[in-house]
């Protein structure tokens, strides 16, 4: 987390690729492009004639001249390694939805090993795609988005925004994630929210939206939603012996931010009301 945000000077941001692709998840991409079709190209056809295409890579660069670029099969280059060189450069200076039609055209090309790859790059520089099958779809969304910031950004509880902001911070982290810590984050901010509304700031969670419950101020559903969300956080991140926690990962943590921050709204707006 960096200064300002620890020290509460900036408001952190969900830092997620939705409409864009950086450089570096640019560079991730091509690198798994590399490794799983463009490594082995063949050489140069040197005077004695030796040389040239790969079988398997004449037959990709054939297929995406003819069906993805749109180009005559005999304007592919003798040499090809000036193939290579050609596709690295369409693929390199092209705009976000390019970026993604050409690695879902190759996805297409029958290659599991890739997607796995490439769904580990897209999750580590934090794009909102993943391959579902061979194509790709979101995992997020200009709402989902929005209900963070909402709660980040409210004025209503410090402590709420404090803990959702460390939350944000400690999920959007591209060198080094910490998960568990958001989720603990997020759960935090939900009882500080369920605590100004009960007026009791040493209630825990459970107490609270127990007594909320009671009041008839939130519904037994919800109440029962939250206890059965904050009974699973505490088994895997508080209470069980380190070699059983189950592995919490970029889904539970973006799961949680989301779905807590909803929760945070709700029960500060509740507080408003009252």
């Amino acid at each position: 987390m960096r200064f300002s945000e620890r020290l509460g000077y900036k408001k952190p941001k969900m830092d997620l690729q939705i409409d864009k692709v950086d450089d570096a998840l640019k560079a991730g991409l091509w690198d798994a492009l590399m490794l799983h079709f463009f490594n082995d190209v063949g050489s140069e056809i040197d005077v004695l004639g030796n040389g040239g295409y790969t079988d398997t890579f004449f037959n990709i660069s054939r297929r995406l001249w003819h069906l993805y670029y749109k180009k005559t099969i005999d304007s592919l280059s003798s040499n090809p390694l000036e193939t290579r060189w050609e596709i690295r450069r369409h693929f390199l200076e092209s705009d976000f939805p390019e970026t993604y039609d050409f690695i879902e055209f190759m996805a297409q090309q029958d290659n599991d090993q890739f997607i796995e790859f490439c769904n580990r790059i897209l999750e580590r520089e934090k794009s909102v795609f993943r391959f579902v099958g061979n194509q790709l779809a979101p995992i997020t969304n200009e709402t989902e988005l929005a209900e963070i910031e909402q709660a980040v950004e409210q004025t209503q509880s410090e402590t709420v925004s404090k803990h959702l902001g460390k939350a944000v911070s400690f999920y959007s982290n591209r060198e080094n994630p910490d998960y568990p810590h958001a989720i603990t984050e997020s759960f935090k901010a939900v009882e500080e929210a369920a605590r100004l509304l009960t007026g009791d700031k040493n209630a825990t969670l459970g107490g609270a939206i127990k007594n909320l419950k009671a009041d008839g101020r939130v519904h037994t559903a919800f109440a029962d939603g939250v206890s059965k969300l904050f009974g699973w956080t505490s088994d895997t991140m508080r209470h069980a012996a380190k070699d059983q926690v189950p592995e919490t990962g970029e889904a539970e943590a973006r799961f949680m931010l989301v779905n807590c921050s909803a929760m945070a709204n709700y029960l500060l707006s509740l507080s408003e009301e009252t």
